[in-house]
């Protein structure tokens, strides 16, 4: 009987490290017709080929609530 609460628990443990959101998940999306972005620990990155979206201010881009 101890060794099944065990592995149950073991089992729930490794369910649950598995679901739990990191800190610092990645976000990303797109920054234009070709362009997509990513953040990740802090740091941009953008990929593809063309011209990107010209936002109004730095607040407005679809990155600013990710990079807090």
């Amino acid at each position: 009987m101890k060794n099944k609460i065990l592995a149950f628990s073991i089992i729930l443990s490794m369910l649950f490290a598995m679901t739990v959101v990191p800190a610092h998940a990645a976000s990303s999306g797109t920054c234009g017709a070709d362009l997509t972005w990513t953040l990740n620990s802090g740091k941009l990155t953008i990929s593809g080929t063309g011209a990107m979206t010209n936002w109004s201010s730095s607040s407005s881009v679809p990155w600013y609530s990710s990079s807090s």
